[in-house]
């Protein structure tokens, strides 16, 4: 019935569009004026993105101090994910607005290539991490979550680690992964957008 229905609205619309009522405007009005993003409300000015910048290497520099000690206790263990945490949240919305800028601009690529180098020194230094939780078992994990129910609200992490375990690389080899991924991955995209911008499409 739906089907019908999605069917005969799309006849119905290709009549009316048929029937010369008009070109198509996908946004008429004062749509088009609206259609923008404000990434002040993202970051006011430069030095508030720059805040942010701060904050992921100043979380690595802290990350740090648990290194050999990951997995030492409980407590450590949850010191480390709480660390995680704000990391991700800072660094997702850094590359968000890195994304957002080139979106608006295809060449202002500033924002996001410093995002690139930041998640890549971020990654090396805190490699460490994923490393020590390759030796984390479900046993372990079990008693670890008994011991300290602050641990809970990551427990999907955690069981996604000690899966993954035994497929990740040594601390060396993750570090390096890390510091490669900018020109491992995202080349392609950068070489692809310039290769639109710079094509001579027919009118």
């Amino acid at each position: 019935m739906k089907f019908a229905i999605l069917c005969l609205t799309m006849a119905l619309a290709a009549t009316a569009f048929a029937s010369g009522s008009g070109p198509f405007d996908p946004m008429p009005g004062d749509q088009k004026a609206r259609y923008k993003f404000d990434l002040t409300k993202m970051y006011a000015d430069q030095a508030a993105w720059a805040a942010d910048v701060a904050k992921v290497k100043s979380i690595a520099d802290t990350m740090a101090t648990f290194r050999g000690k990951v997995l030492a206790s409980p407590a450590d263990l949850l010191a480390v994910m709480d660390l995680q945490r704000p990391a991700s949240d800072v660094i997702v919305k850094l590359c968000a607005y890195g994304e957002f800028r080139q979106a608006v601009n295809t060449d202002d690529r500033g924002p996001f290539d410093a995002y690139e180098r930041l998640m890549a020194d971020y990654g090396a230094r805190t490699s460490f991490v994923d490393a020590e939780m390759k030796s984390l078992t479900q046993a372990q994990l079990t008693q670890f979550l008994s011991a300290e129910p602050k641990l809970v609200p990551y427990r999907f992490l955690l069981d996604d680690a000690v899966r993954m375990g035994p497929h990740m690389l040594g601390e060396a080899q993750e570090a390096l992964l890390a510091k490669l991924g900018p020109d491992l991955t995202s080349w392609q995209v950068a070489l692809f957008q310039k290769t639109f911008d710079r094509t001579p499409f027919t009118k």
